[in-house]
């Protein structure tokens, strides 16, 4: 069986990551879904991880977001995770709702409930919180270390005072229903 979850689908900015994975031996520690795990307790489980399970990521950034829309950068980004597993055969558990293009099983919570989910979850967030870290040093001004590029009131305060920037999902809509623009 393989887990597969995302991370980044509600940030106003970065990119979305779909994490498929599939356990090469029986983890021997507790999983649950990343949200509900501290910094310091996903990033140990993430270590553990990387000794008992194999994944592909599928990426897709802000740029493809902001040109083709969520839900098309969503089916790239799953198919991308997915493609090599579906090739050997392997059963898919998604967490969430079911997708009408893809082959899965999909269940609400699966991140909390199912290991290979859980570890996905684990996978893709620790993956996605390293690259927005790294994105915060060339855009400070928007405290990606703690936001992450998600809709906080500080992130809409940084928005306003210095405007979007490259790493910003240009969603039109978002930006007027919150006075951006």
């Amino acid at each position: 069986m393989v887990g597969v979850d995302e991370v980044g689908y509600g940030s106003w900015a970065g990119p979305l990551y779909i994490c498929a994975l599939e356990f090469t031996s029986v983890p021997d520690f507790e999983l649950k879904d990343s949200k509900k795990l501290s910094e310091k307790k996903r990033l140990a489980c993430f270590e553990k991880i990387k000794e008992c399970a194999v994944w592909n990521m599928g990426i897709v950034s802000a740029e493809l977001i902001s040109e083709k829309g969520l839900a098309f950068a969503y089916k790239v980004a799953m198919m991308q995770a997915v493609e090599p597993f579906v090739k050997d055969g392997k059963k898919l558990v998604l967490d969430g709702r079911k997708p009408k293009w893809l082959e899965c099983e999909a269940i609400v919570g699966a991140d909390n409930i199912v290991s290979e989910v859980s570890a996905a979850s684990i996978v893709a967030k620790c993956e996605r919180d390293s690259f927005m870290k790294e994105q915060h040093l060339k855009y400070p001004c928007y405290n990606w270390l703690k936001n992450k590029g998600y809709g906080t009131k500080e992130h809409v305060a940084a928005i306003r005072a210095f405007g979007p920037c490259a790493m910003h999902r240009f969603n039109i809509k978002f930006f007027i229903e919150n006075g951006l623009v």
